[in-house]
C-alpha cells in the first residue's frame, strides 16, 4: 500500500491521515465495472457528512491518478450530490441515518467506507476500526459483490471479513 499498512499505528492526531491514505489506496485494490465511471475521466473520492479528514484527504491524493483518471475529492451533506462517486466515505455524523443511506445508494457501484461502528455488518463495504491504536479494516464481501466490485486478495489478506 501507498504509505503504511492495514496495521498502521496511529495517534488520535494522525488517525485520519492514515485513513485518508487508505481511501486513496483502496482505488488500487478494487475493480469497478465500466458503468461506475462518468464521461469526465475522473475518479471521485467523496465524503458524506461532517468531514473528519480536513486537508489530509486532499494531501493524500494530490497529483495522483487511478487507472489513468484524475482523482477529485467531493464533500457534501446531500447524498444525491455524491451518487457518481467511486469511493464514498460516510462520516459518523450520519450514523443515525445509516440504514437509509445504504438503501439510497442501492446497487450503484460505489465502494462505501466508514468508521461507524458495525458499518460493515449493516451493509457497508469497508469499515475502519481501531485495535490497540492501529487502524484495521473489516470488509463485507457480499456487499461488494452485490454492487459488482471486486476486491483484491491483497487487500482481503490484511482485512477481517464479515461473515455472510
Amino acid at each position: 500500500m501507498h504509505s503504511g499498512s492495514a496495521l498502521a499505528n496511529t495517534s488520535v492526531a494522525d488517525e485520519y491521515q492514515v485513513k485518508a491514505v487508505f481511501l486513496y489506496n483502496f482505488a488500487n485494490f478494487v475493480k469497478w465495472p465500466e458503468k461506475a465511471f462518468s464521461d469526465d475521466d475522473s475518479f471521485y473520492i467523496c465524503v458524506y457528512g461532517k468531514d473528519p479528514f480536513k486537508k489530509n484527504l486532499d494531501i493524500a491524493v494530490q497529483g495522483e491518478k487511478v487507472q489513468g483518471r484524475h482523482i477529485l475529492i467531493k464533500r457534501s451533506n446531500l447524498l444525491a450530490e455524491l451518487l457518481n462517486c467511486q469511493v464514498l466515505f460516510v462520516s459518523d455524523s450520519e450514523a443515525s441515518d445509516l440504514k437509509n443511506i445504504l438503501k439510497d445508494i442501492g446497487n450503484r457501484p460505489i465502494l462505501t467506507v466508514s468508521d461507524i461502528v458495525d458499518f460493515a455488518q449493516a451493509g457497508g463495504i469497508i469499515e475502519f476500526y481501531l485495535q490497540s491504536s492501529n487502524v484495521r479494516l473489516m470488509v463485507n464481501l457480499a456487499a461488494a459483490r452485490q454492487v459488482d466490485l471486486v476486491i483484491s486478495a491483497n487487500l482481503l489478506r490484511v482485512s477481517k471479513i464479515v461473515k455472510e
